[in-house]
This record gives C-alpha cells, sequence and structure tokens, in this order.
C-alpha cells in the first residue's frame, strides 16, 4: 500500500484550538455556498491549500477539475465525513508492506499526522519530501525523490 498526505485522524479528531475549530466550520461553510460556482474563488481557498507553491494556470485547472468532478452537496458531504475519521485504532491491523510519504511543509494535512499514521501501520516506511505541497508536480524537487521511493517500494514488494 502506498499513501501519500495520508493521515489517521481527521481534523475533529485532532486537539485543535477554537481558531483552528472555526476554520474548519468556515471551509465547510465555504464548500456549502461556493463549491458550484463559475467564479473559482471559493474553490481556490481549496486548491491553495493542496497546492500553494501552483502556478496561477495549475490552481485554475486543479479548481476546474474539482468543480466538474464533485457536486457541492458531495464536496461537504466528503469534507465533513473525512473530518472525521479515525483509523488510530485500525491501522495497527494493516499486514501489507506499506509506504507513506509526505510533504513536510503540506499545509492541507500537517506533517506530523503522516508520521502518527506511519507509526501506527506495522513496518511502514516514511519518506518525508520537502514541499509545500500536498498535490506534488514533477517540476518540483520533491518529486525525483517521490518517484525513487515509490519505484524502490515496489521493486522490493513485487511478489505482493
Amino acid at each position: 500500500m502506498i499513501l501519500h498526505g495520508a493521515y489517521a485522524r481527521g481534523w475533529l479528531k485532532r486537539d485543535l484550538t477554537d481558531v483552528q475549530i472555526e476554520e474548519e466550520q468556515l471551509m465547510i461553510s465555504l464548500m456549502r455556498v461556493g463549491w458550484g460556482r463559475e467564479n473559482p474563488a471559493f474553490r481556490q481557498v481549496f486548491a491553495m491549500q493542496l497546492f500553494p507553491d501552483a502556478t496561477i494556470e495549475q490552481i485554475r485547472a486543479l479548481e476546474e477539475q474539482m468543480r466538474i468532478s464533485v457536486s457541492p452537496k458531495n464536496a461537504v458531504r466528503m469534507e465533513s465525513e473525512m473530518h472525521r475519521i479515525d483509523i488510530r485504532d485500525l491501522a495497527p491491523q494493516i499486514t501489507v508492506p506499506t509506504l507513506v510519504l509526505h510533504s513536510r511543509e503540506d499545509e492541507a494535512v500537517p506533517f506530523e499526522e503522516g508520521r502518527l499514521l506511519a507509526s501506527l501501520i506495522p513496518k511502514a516506511q516514511f519518506i518525508a519530501l520537502e514541499s509545500k505541497n500536498h498535490l506534488l508536480t514533477e517540476q518540483e524537487a520533491a518529486w525525483p525523490k517521490f518517484v525513487a521511493a515509490v519505484r524502490g517500494f515496489l521493486s522490493d514488494n513485487n511478489s505482493y
């Protein structure tokens, strides 16, 4: 199993400050109000969290893909459910070889959440990537390390 930018516990299962709770509620409200609009302003908030180092063209492409791939109602539902996830009790039951990769400055999912997930899965390998982006591109410095780690992991575990 290969996991990138993943976590064991959603926002609402973490120790949050009042400001962070307010932010989570605001993001859900932004989705509910603006996700389906032609104007991309609301979706750009989400796109910038996933891809802060993106070019304007990359952000536009991502936010358009977000708009056409999921309805506003389903976007709110998915985000709300992801915020309530907690697999800390289940992760130790994973028995397949697992590679967990995470960007150090990921703005969508904190780095420590990736480390926590890897620590819960028996024998998981953890690879830190030097990036701010949750979504990596082949243009950034972290890309070769990502590709090498995935290829190495797959070749080491090709019998699975």
